[in-house]
């Protein structure tokens, strides 16, 4: 900042006011908050005028900035300080007192008046620092549109008290005709308190708005013109400020010269002499009537909704003490306002709900606010509320407001229990749906069973032998497709028991070729579409030949007029996003195995629901819903999962993913069950324990031993095999089922191993419950076969066990 020439002549409104008018007139403010001096405002020129005609060192902080004007008097305090004070910060000025002074300085600019007597303060100027005492006022000022724009600081350093008293009371006179006679010029009331009380100074404001002239309102009438609601409320602050020397600060309303009151901010400084004694009270009186109504009107609409709402409106402290309800809680829960006033909340809350009701009341002393609350109030009927809250902390006190949500969550109950019976009237459906699919399949299996034996009982009274090949051939078929139905339900449900082992898809999909042109038909051409070097994978062989299979005959079917088949298979590398995201599957290395057709394709409404167990676009009779469901069961058992596209008139595809093996796959083939024939003139060939609950199963299992060459033991149950296994009994090898009664078939193994740590053990199973002791658990010469199976199959794996090393 700059200094223009001291000779240039100060403004009109800035003679007589010193030395230091002629220096804030030469000074450059454009660069201040103050702006440039011929734009200061009319009450911005009347608060300078009355800074420099002061004889009391006083000083005007402007803008956020608190930029210096200051007096002749003010100078002299400043020292060597001056004149680079001038348009500076207050803060750059005193930096060595500002801890101290910063404080109240930004209360003062929050609007409130601050005065202290007699502070130590440790200042610097003309290059020594000492210790003074200083009195001073910060007295906040501004206009109507501002509001608070800056201080007006009245000070005195006590040092200089004694010697300069006479010459201050002079000024101090001076100043304050030279006050009264600024006072008119600016646009609000403006007056003059005396210690004792009582008003020495009005000035023409005064008079232009209530038509009194100041001889008619000094020194105590002017509370004539109060309204007499508010003028013991103005006359108790009154007194409160002379006694305790701070500001004078409140709103009343004020009479106008044609009658009508308005709202006016009554506020007044005290003003000092050097020993700190009020001289005398600053005033001026600022009409906020408009504020004022807003507020009002605010008020009234909120009080409107406090009486209005069907909301429960809450204030309590912050220990659960009721302040205030509205009145919706005597028509929610019943009670009357003082029977909540002065309770605790607590106290109406169910017992299950106070700890977390007390943990939220901590969330808002710690100043959170609390949104979406639930808790149970009590009727004064005895009965419970359901009532969700938002409350927000404030000073002192919680606000609440509740909402009566007992008929939602009635409702939501209802609603709950509705779709409850919907889902389980559902699955009715669905079971019914089943169980008549299955009735008609099994009903026609059993029918081709029964028949068969009959005739070959028949045939045999009659000692008629021949033929008798075919009736066999009938019942077994009938039998393995039987045992096909079943594997699907254990399928649909995950629980079937797999034998995964490495597979070359290629291999396995090239074997079906044939198969797969019979099943098809002449109509649909088949197309494979196999990778080169494609990883092996691991699942059950026969399953996966199953699906495969299965979606075959699905394509067939959507394909009454012919169409093209293809069978595809690659292998991908699957990510997070698709594998846990979409399909909830590990992400990794898979096969695909991709079988897509040109059929009739399925609406989206059926395409949803093509995995779900029982449903099925089939009329009752003619299939149970569970083709599709296998398949997916099967793949998510697996460690893999089945994913459906289809478009109508276009066609589906469905591929199946499934892990790689790390590792060579070897061959599996597709053998086609043949009918036992036991061997003639075979030696011993080894011993066999045949642990079987079931009689007749038991039965057929010895008889196909020992017609093979094999002495045989047996036992009905575990506790019996185990006896017979911890014997010294020689034993080459256990067939045992799984659900065995008293001791199941893999606790009696592993007992038996033990003292046998070398048994060779073949699990049977049909039970699904144990599927879980196929899913690679089985130690070193432990293998499973599944009920039902073929006798030549038995066979081969007894012989291929005994022969293993």
């Amino acid at each position: 900042m700059t200094e223009k020439p001291e000779q240039s002549a100060p403004p009109a409104f800035l003679q007589g006011g010193g030395v230091m008018a002629s220096q804030v007139a030469a000074f450059d403010w454009s660069a201040t908050p103050f702006g440039a001096l011929d734009r200061w405002s009319r009450e911005l020129r009347v608060l300078a005028c009355m800074v420099l005609h002061a004889r009391q060192p006083m000083y005007l902080a402007w803008g956020v900035e608190l930029a210096l004007l200051y007096n002749d008097a003010y100078r002299e305090l400043l020292g060597d300080k001056h004149p680079q004070a001038l348009g500076q910060p207050l803060a750059q000025v005193w930096p060595e007192a500002w801890e101290q002074l910063g404080p109240m300085a930004r209360r003062a600019m929050r609007g409130e008046g601050v005065w202290s007597r007699d502070m130590l303060l440790h200042v610097e100027r003309n290059g020594q620092r000492r210790q003074t005492l200083f009195t001073f006022s910060f007295n906040p000022v501004g206009d109507r549109e501002q509001g608070v724009a800056g201080l007006l600081c009245a000070c005195s350093e006590r040092s200089a008290a004694d010697t300069a008293l006479r010459a201050n009371e002079a000024r101090r006179q001076e100043s304050e005709t030279r006050f009264r006679q600024l006072a008119d010029l600016g646009p609000s009331m403006v007056w003059f308190g005396n210690p004792d009380g009582s008003l020495s100074f009005l000035n023409e404001r005064w008079y232009e708005y209530t038509g009194r002239k100041a001889t008619e309102a000094l020194p105590y009438r002017w509370i004539e013109v109060v309204h007499p609601d508010d003028q013991e409320r103005l006359l108790k602050a009154w007194e409160q400020a002379r006694a305790s020397g701070d500001l004078y600060e409140v709103e009343a309303r004020l009479q106008r010269s044609d009658g009508a009151f308005r709202w006016f901010l009554v506020r007044a400084l005290p003003m000092r002499d050097g020993a700190g004694q009020i001289t005398a009270w600053l005033g001026s009186n600022n009409d906020i009537h408009q504020r004022k109504a807003m507020e009002n009107a605010l008020r009234s609409e909120r009080d409107r909704i406090w009486t209005l709402s069907t909301d429960l409106m809450l204030v309590a402290d912050f220990t659960g003490l009721i302040k205030d309800v509205n009145p919706a809680w005597h028509d929610r829960l019943g009670y009357a306002e003082d029977e909540l006033v002065g309770a605790s909340l607590l106290g109406f809350l169910h017992s299950d709900d106070v700890e977390r009701s007390e943990q939220q009341m901590q969330r808002l002393v710690a100043g959170e606010t609390v949104l979406s609350f639930e808790n149970r109030w009590r009727h004064r009927d005895g009965s419970y509320r359901h009532l969700s809250w938002a409350a927000v902390p404030g000073r002192g006190y919680m606000h609440a407001i509740g909402r009566d949500v007992t008929a939602e969550r009635a409702s939501a109950e209802r609603l709950r229990r509705a779709e409850d019976a919907l889902r389980q009237a559902q699955k009715m459906e669905a079971v019914g749906q089943l169980t008549g699919g299955i009735a008609h399949d099994f009903n026609n299996l059993l029918q081709g069973i029964t028949g068969s034996l009959d005739l070959i009982h028949i045939r045999l009274r009659q000692g008629r032998l021949e033929g008798l090949d075919q009736f066999v051939a009938s019942a077994m078929g009938s039998a393995n497709r039987a045992a096909a139905l079943t594997h699907r339900l254990l399928a649909f449900s995950r629980r079937q028991p797999l034998t995964p082992k490495p597979v070359d898809a290629n291999r396995l999909v090239a074997s079906m070729q044939q198969l797969l042109r019979r099943t098809m038909g002449e109509q649909i051409r088949i197309h494979l579409r196999l990778q080169d070097d494609l990883w092996p994978m691991r699942c059950d062989p026969n399953q996966l030949e199953s699906a495969v299979l299965n979606l075959a005959i699905n394509a067939r079917d959507a394909m009454p007029n012919g169409g093209h088949l293809c069978i595809e298979t690659c292998h991908v590398v699957l990510d997070d996003a698709w594998g846990v995201a979409k399909h909830e599957i590990v992400a990794g290395e898979y096969v695909c195995i991709r079988v897509s057709d040109t059929g009739v394709g399925m609406p989206e409404s059926v395409a949803e629901r093509a995995f779900e167990p029982f449903f099925t676009t089939k009329p009752i009779g003619k299939g149970t819903g569970l083709g599709l469901s296998m398949i997916y069961g099967f793949a998510r058992q697996s460690e893999g999962c089945a994913v459906l596209s289809s478009e109508e008139g276009k066609g589906t595809r469905v591929e199946l993913y499934l892990p790689r093996y790390q590792g060579k796959a070897r061959a599996e083939g597709n053998e086609s069950p043949t009918m036992y024939q036991p061997p003639l003139d075979l030696p011993e060939r080894g011993v066999v324990l045949v642990v079987e609950d079931q009689r007749v199963v038991r039965g057929v299992i010895l008889e196909l031993l020992r017609d093979q060459g094999y002495r045989t033991l047996e036992a009905a149950d575990g506790p019996t095999g185990l006896d017979i296994l911890q014997s010294d009994q020689r034993i080459d090898l256990l067939i045992s089922d799984i659900g065995l009664p008293g001791l199941n078939g893999r606790q009696m193994a592993d007992a038996a191993r033990q003292t046998r740590p070398d048994l060779k053990v073949l699990f049977m199973t049909g039970y699904a419950e144990q599927a879980a002791l196929a899913g690679g658990e089985l130690d070193m010469q432990m293998e499973l076969i599944t009920k039902p199976f073929a006798l030549n199959e038995l066979s081969r794996r007894v012989q291929s066990l005994l022969q293993a090393g």
